[in-house]
């Protein structure tokens, strides 16, 4: 759906529109206003240059308004029949359209709005990727067990795209996009593995929490319970006065 708009416009003088005194004058004529109202308000929200729809592919039906604008379908079928009449909206193939859609929103401005919007959109983004591909480069780490200055190109390829996958999760979960945290979790990765520092990035998303200590807790937490399903695996290891040896984290 594009992007929803805020205002429309309505002339003080709509009071005094020849089409909205005659619809005054209908039986349920206050309330057939009223709906009018409503319908450009949701063309406006909806920002589709006075087309109205439910989805991207499917349009309202007098049901599905009777229920958004809270009045009876009776009225909803009559409200759509007079405005079609006096040319307020034309209804094409089920989709309801707005005429004269610029009268009530100025079209130009919102354009400039548009373009503002997607030049921010691709600023944004073209920032992001830089801030990732200097966190990478600057923290320069990779699992403990692999050294990068040796590491083959498909390791390093891998590794990059691990360090992406990271980064994209961690995004979604919610964590703030700044380049202090993506360098942790950059860290995260080089400490825990790509394993789990994904099933951290789920438990945090899980408990509503994209913060880094507690993904750090998380990811600490899953590491004991791997080493000690290992050590269950393997037997209990002793030390020299026979008492247990646990390893920890």
């Amino acid at each position: 759906m594009p992007d929803e708009v805020k205002w429309i416009k309505l002339s003080v003088g709509i009071l005094d529109d020849e089409k909205i005194i005659a619809i005054e004058g209908m039986p349920e004529g206050n309330t057939l206003c009223w709906m009018w109202v409503k319908l450009l308000a949701l063309a406006g929200k909806q920002n589709r240059n006075g087309e109205i729809m439910l989805t991207d592919e499917i349009p309202y039906t007098d049901t599905q308004l009777a229920t958004r604008f809270r009045l009876p379908i009776t009225t909803i079928q009559l409200g759509l029949i007079t405005f079609q009449k006096y040319g307020m909206i034309e209804i094409i193939d089920d989709i309801i359209h707005t005429t004269n859609w610029a009268k009530y929103q100025d079209v130009e401005a919102l354009e400039i709005l548009k373009r503002k919007k997607e030049k921010d959109r691709i600023r944004k983004q073209e920032a992001r990727a830089k801030a990732r591909l200097e966190a990478s480069e600057r923290t320069n780490l990779l699992p403990s067990s692999t050294s990068q200055s040796f590491a083959p190109e498909d390791d390093l390829l891998r590794i990059q795209e691990e360090h992406n996958q990271v980064l994209d999760s961690a995004e979604r979960a919610g964590f703030p996009k700044t380049e202090a945290t993506w360098n942790k979790l950059i860290e995260f990765y080089g400490e825990f593995g790509l394993e789990t520092v994904l099933e951290g990035i789920n438990a945090c998303t899980m408990a509503g929490k994209p913060v880094l200590n507690y993904l750090r807790a998380c990811c600490r937490n899953s590491k004991q319970k791997q080493k000690e399903a290992e050590q269950s695996k393997n037997g209990p290891r002793y030390d020299d006065q026979g008492r247990e040896i646990w390893d920890e984290y």
